[in-house]
């Protein structure tokens, strides 16, 4: 017997079990989903609110005119590699610390804009969790036509007033200097927290003084107001008529004049008729120089001369009357139609209603039908319910019953959730009793063209000198969570 050795045995039993293995094909792997973290990726809105809601951004200074800061909380995913931050898909920045949880954006952003910024979180295999927020930046002008009334004979104070054009701000700082200093020479004289202010530091009879305003918050400041030279002199001189004309396509007439009073608390304007008889028909604000006289209904009938005369006035004096200016109500010419694409100011055709002081109904550009602005309705804090009317005046009264009127526009319901009982379009004859002719059904997003033919509804509300045409819409909460826009505002004869 052949004595083999430990080595031999093992080759052999080798040998067997190989001989006994069945050929394996490679596994074909078609896919793999890593695991996502069990942290969910959250922007802090607790100092954040979306879409025109200042607050509480402003008051942490998150939300500027010129940049903004996003907050979150770190995530706790074991496989964490890194944060991105993008703005309207753009990469911003890539964050490698995990513990790092904010991160502030302050290239390229202009005011009254929208930024749509996401947050995501970056694993070693892969995005896994994001999150994404609307966010607008105020509209940051300076103030605008500022203007100045000297109080009392005495001279002794003079007051200002101007137009806001900036958002999210708790003052405004008015600064002065005598008016032939130089520039450098403005000193801040106090603050206000409306758009009037009254100085009454020094004020020497006499004196020409400059003044210029910005608005401001806790944070940052708008730049100045165009400046405003004021004499400390008081007077009460009578207005100068300088113009008077029949409106097209209306009745109503225009009355312009020229401003020679400084101590003004407005004007009282004086419509004479046939009779001799001067009555005052209304009263124009602090220094006005126009005045629409659209009282259509009761009086301007075809055919009469009117004579016009001004008054300056405040709290103890009045002027004289002005020269008077007359003018006899023709004919108006056809309806030649209205238009609005918001791209302007409305006129005053438009009338804008709020039940609540947070409502808004303003020119926005945040995403128009055409052009670049549309009539943005809704609210702007959240929480508080309020009901916006949109008024457009018209006088119809020239148009015969025969002829067919079509009202068109567009509308976007954006996110808003509308109900038969608050989007609606009404019509009136006399603005008091209303019918509704359309109502807005929801469009998120899209905008989408309503006509109507007013000459349908003619038995129950005939054209008329003082016909209206309401826009409706009820939310609460800032857009575009809700709200609405309109666009394109037409209203035409159809031959």
């Amino acid at each position: 017997m052949i004595k083999r050795s430990p080595f031999f045995w093992m080759m052999l039993l080798l040998a067997v079990m190989l001989m006994h293995c069945e050929k394996k094909s490679a596994i074909n792997i078609s896919g793999y989903t890593p695991t996502p973290p069990t942290s969910a990726l959250e922007i802090d809105r607790d100092n954040l609110k979306t879409a025109g809601s200042f607050l509480p951004g402003y008051e942490s200074g998150n939300i500027r005119s010129d940049r903004i800061t996003i907050n979150w909380s770190p995530v706790n995913a074991a496989d964490f590699s890194s944060y991105r931050v993008f703005r309207n898909e753009v990469l911003l920045a890539t964050i490698n610390d995990r513990q790092l949880s904010s991160y502030t954006d302050s290239i390229g952003l202009t005011p009254n804009t929208f930024y749509t910024y996401k947050l995501s979180l970056l694993t070693p295999q892969g995005l896994s969790t994001a999150d994404t927020i609307l966010l607008k930046t105020p509209q940051w002008d300076p103030p605008a036509k500022p203007g100045g009334q000297v109080l009392g004979a005495s001279a002794s104070a003079i007051r200002i007033f101007w137009t806001n054009q900036a958002e999210a701000i708790n003052r405004f700082n008015i600064y002065r200097k005598l008016s032939n200093e130089p520039l450098s020479s403005f000193f801040l004289i106090g603050t206000s927290t409306d758009t009037t202010f009254t100085d009454d530091i020094s004020i020497v009879g006499g004196a020409v003084y400059d003044y210029r305003i910005s608005a401001a918050n806790d944070f940052e400041s708008t730049g100045f107001s165009e400046v405003l030279t004021f004499e400390a002199t008081y007077t009460m001189t009578s207005p100068t008529l300088s113009g008077i004309t029949q409106q097209q396509a209306s009745r109503a007439v225009r009355i312009e004049w020229d401003d020679n009073a400084s101590g003004e608390d407005g004007f009282r304007i004086w419509r004479r008729d046939e009779q001799g008889i001067y009555a005052v028909i209304d009263t124009a604000s602090t220094n006005s120089a126009h005045y629409l006289d659209n009282d259509t209904t009761s009086s301007l009938v075809l055919g009469t001369t009117y004579t016009y005369a001004v008054s300056a006035f405040d709290a103890t004096n009045e002027s004289l009357l002005s020269n008077p200016l007359t003018l006899t109500i023709g004919v108006p010419s056809s309806f030649d139609g209205f238009s609005d694409s918001f791209e302007q100011p409305p006129g005053s055709e438009w009338q804008f209603i709020s039940s609540a002081p947070e409502g808004r109904i303003i020119p926005s550009p945040l995403g128009a039908n055409s052009g670049q602005q549309m009539l943005l309705m809704d609210v702007s804090q959240d929480g508080v319910v309020n009901l916006n009317h949109a008024i457009l005046r018209l006088d119809l009264s020239e148009i015969s019953n025969t002829q067919s009127v079509v009202l068109s526009f567009f509308y976007n319901t954006f996110d808003d959730e509308v109900s038969p009982l608050e989007e609606l379009v009404d019509i009136s004859s006399d603005g008091v009793n209303w019918e509704t002719v359309f109502i807005m059904t929801a469009s998120p997003f899209v905008w989408t063209e309503a006509m109507i033919n007013l000459q349908d509804f003619i038995a129950t509300q005939p054209y008329s000198a003082n016909y209206h045409i309401r826009f409706q819409q009820q939310d609460n909460f800032p857009f575009p969570t809700d709200g609405i826009g309109i666009d394109d505002v037409s209203v035409q004869l159809n031959q």
